[in-house]
Formats: C-alpha cells, structure tokens, sequence
C-alpha cells in the first residue's frame, strides 16, 4: 500500500474505554454534568432540555496526538436531545440545520468553579460509566472521498473504481485492524450508511445548511465555548 492510500485510510484517535480501578479517570459517560451555576442546561427549543451524554477532561486526551484542534484543557461536555421527552419523534439529521439545535457541546475552562448538577425534571439521567483513554488509529471506508482520491483521482464519487483497496480481500481484512466499534474523539467515524463527512458537505453543497453550521462555534462574554454539533469536518 502507498504512503498516500495508507494516509488518506488512517488518522489517529482517542478511544474511550470504561476505566478500571486501577486507571486514571478523564472522564465519564452518563452520569451527572459538572457546569458553573451560571451555565443553563441545554436544551432545544420548542422540544426541550438535552440528555447529558459524556464528558472529557481535554487536559488528560494527549489532544496534540490528534489532528482535529481541541483545547488543551478544561471540559468538554455532550449534550443531545435523545427522544426521551417525545418518544424519539424529534430527529437530528445532517441535512436539517434546524435540528442542529439537538446537539450541544459546552465548553468549561479548567479554572471555573462547577459542581454537580441535577437533571431537569422528565430526564432520566444514563448509567455512569468512569472512561479512560487509549491512543490508536481509526480506519476510512474505501468509498470515503478521501481514498478514493488517493487510490483513483478524478474517479466519479458514487462509482466503483479499480484499486486494491476495494477487493474482496481488503474489505475482508480491514475490519480485523479496526474492530471496535465504540466512542473515540478525532479519527474516522464508524457510519452507519453513507461517511459523515459526505453527509454533512452535501447539506451544505446543496445550500440546505450554512458551512457554519456543523460545527459552528459561539464564545460567550464568560469565554465558554459552546458547540450546535459533535461532528467535526475532517482536514483537507
């Protein structure tokens, strides 16, 4: 393989994985948040409030390993309106910007002062999981643009092209090298049908939704950063 398929195939990622009694917790899934008491808890408008999700200590995530920008300390915390008020009626989708509002990340400096707190009432909150790290590689599909530039340039994007990397064999192979299928930041996500990041450019390609839109970023006078979305466009 190439030095430019294996590069456009891989990019590095930091795994979550449920902390044992002897690992360093740098952070949680489920559980309670940890926010100032000025923060509001997000919610969506005309929906309601989110689920609280997980939690990171940006300090403990070795960000610089990765090449997505994150701060290099402080808290990020994920929010999501999960279905829990409405029976799932309320969708987020990658071609509806008004639904974007269903997704938050809020962003505490390490120096806030925060405490615990309560779910709004109707919320139950999810189990809480202590998470810690571990750095590895995240592979792409070979239908993701990127390998398809890298293995057949100019190929149209829909169509199959002629490479290595779309035979039998290889797709038998790769999930051997990426196997699990849980929660990591930067990296490749792992789609369900088409690759997030066709998704989101073709909402925006198309003119459904502002490239601002995922992700677009508000600092607020207290200097938190506060996020609509959780998907982050890949580097180009």
């Amino acid at each position: 393989m190439s030095q430019s398929v294996g590069a456009a195939l891989l990019r590095p990622a930091v795994r979550l994985e449920a902390a044992r009694a002897a690992d360093i917790a740098v952070g949680q899934i489920g559980g309670l948040p940890q926010l100032s008491a000025d923060v509001e808890w997000p919610s969506r408008e005309g929906h309601g409030p989110h689920s609280f999700i997980a939690s990171v200590d940006c300090t403990s995530l070795r960000v610089g390993a990765l090449d997505i920008m994150l701060p290099i300390e402080g808290t990020l915390s994920f929010f999501y309106f999960g279905g829990q008020l409405d029976d799932g009626e309320a969708l987020v989708l990658a071609d509806d910007c008004e639904s974007s509002a269903g997704a938050c990340v809020l962003y505490t400096p390490a120096e806030e002062e925060c405490g615990e707190r309560d779910a709004p009432a109707g919320l139950q909150p999810y189990p809480k999981v202590p998470l810690t790290t571990l750095l590895g590689l995240t592979t792409a599909e070979p239908w993701h643009p990127q390998v398809r530039d890298a293995c057949a340039p100019g190929a149209p994007l829909w169509n199959r092209y002629d490479h290595s990397v779309r035979s039998q064999e290889f797709l038998d192979a790769l999930p051997e090298f990426d196997t699990e299928v849980g929660h990591h930041i930067g990296g490749r996500a792992h789609s369900v049908q088409n690759p997030v990041d066709i998704e989101v450019a073709g909402a925006v390609m198309a003119g459904r939704c502002p490239r601002a839109t995922w992700p677009s970023i508000t600092r607020p006078a207290t200097g938190r950063c506060s996020l609509s979305s959780t998907v982050t466009m890949p580097p180009t």
